[in-house]
């Protein structure tokens, strides 16, 4: 066995645009899929948005990847967080921020982060070019590797989206979709995922 088969494709360059996320590398990362903003997305159809995010919580339960759920001011106007990321993730620490716009400036989510011991962060935000773009920047700032799943993040148009998709490309993080997360954590046909579509 080749050293790129062993390690799903990695090159040795440590680009992570060449290198496929695994079970054994990842952690994901869910911020701020709250009701009142998640309503305001529109850069893609709602339902299909929220069945993504459920989705990904029923690949990270899949593959028992460790996991991450954050929220801002629940009690306030944007609203709890998405009950199905809780139902699916019970195990997973859930960090209600007190106003930081940034997950990663509240030390008890990047502590939650670093508990993991994993490098690489698969991270859907609500919105793509909030919620998402300032934890991966400042994550890719730490030295972290940051995939930032699109279809599970969502913001209020198209145009803001595709700003959003541009900045996050030139800052390095490597921008990915639901399936992509899917079949690159699958990688063979002989792993289970009923699940995810159950």
């Amino acid at each position: 066995m080749t050293k790129v088969q062993a390690t799903n494709g990695a090159a040795d360059s440590r680009n992570p645009h060449r290198e496929f996320i695994t079970p054994d590398n990842v952690v994901m990362l869910f911020i701020d899929h709250q009701a009142a903003i998640m309503t305001g997305v529109g850069d893609i159809d709602p339902v299909r948005f929220r069945n993504n995010v459920i989705a990904l919580a029923k690949i990270a339960r899949l593959h028992d990847l460790p996991a991450v759920l954050s929220d801002n001011m629940p009690e306030g106007f944007a609203g709890p967080i998405l009950p199905e990321l809780v139902e699916i993730l019970p195990d997973a620490p859930l960090i209600h921020r007190a106003g930081p716009i940034n997950a990663w400036d509240d030390p008890a989510f990047v502590r939650a982060v670093e508990a993991t011991g994993r490098r690489k962060l698969v991270i859907a935000g609500c919105t793509t070019d909030i919620c998402l773009m300032f934890p991966a920047l400042s994550a890719l700032e730490a030295g972290y590797d940051v995939y930032g799943v699109i279809d599970a993040s969502g913001t209020w148009s198209p145009l803001d989206q595709q700003i959003a998709i541009l900045r996050l490309v030139h800052a390095g993080v490597v921008v990915m979709n639901t399936a992509n997360v899917l079949t690159e954590l699958q990688y063979n046909h002989l792993r289970p995922t009923d699940e995810v579509s159950g």
